[in-house]
């Protein structure tokens, strides 16, 4: 697959940058959304929000007991 200009930019600043990327885009006199684009955060975001969903559905199946448990208890 063919990289467009784009992509190609954002290599090369990431190359630039060297180790801990994440952590220097955020100090690039960029535009918080062309820092965001170098920081490949639409992927982490991405990934972040499925994680928050897993960690949520666990705490709701751990917070609340069963049902018949509430019944039992009351």
């Amino acid at each position: 697959r063919v990289k467009n200009l784009k992509e190609l930019c954002r290599l090369r600043i990431r190359t630039s940058l060297g180790q801990r990327t994440w952590k220097k885009t955020s100090q690039l006199l960029l535009p918080t959304r062309l820092k965001d684009y170098v920081a490949l955060k639409e992927y982490f975001v991405l990934y972040g929000d499925e994680q928050q969903q897993q960690q949520q559905q666990q705490q709701q199946q751990t917070a609340s007991p069963p049902m018949n448990l509430r019944a039992i208890q009351s």
